[in-house]
């Protein structure tokens, strides 16, 4: 989980790279880079692989479910947001 949050921060800065570049900022620009290429780095230290690798994501022991079961689930999952948001509205 620590990994996966060190990747957001590395997007996070990478956006924020691009963002200093459209406005001109180019100072901001590579010590950005330097914090989000740790980040990427810590991360896959953490994943014990290249964070780009499918399996770096994916818990051991963890069944997959087919496209069937993912089905229902995502249908059963839009009913319960539908419900809390209309929950929410009244």
């Amino acid at each position: 989980m620590l990994a996966g949050f060190m990747v957001l921060i590395a997007l996070i800065q990478l956006v924020d790279v691009i963002d200093d570049l459209a406005r001109g900022a180019f100072l901001l620009v590579p010590g950005l880079l330097v914090f989000a290429v740790v980040f990427l780095v810590g991360a896959s230290r953490l994943f014990g692989q290249a964070v780009w690798h499918v399996d770096a994501w994916r818990e051991p022991g963890v069944v997959r479910l087919s496209p069937a079961q993912w089905d229902s689930t995502r249908r059963s999952g839009v009913l319960l947001v539908l419900v809390i948001c209309l929950c929410y509205n009244c």
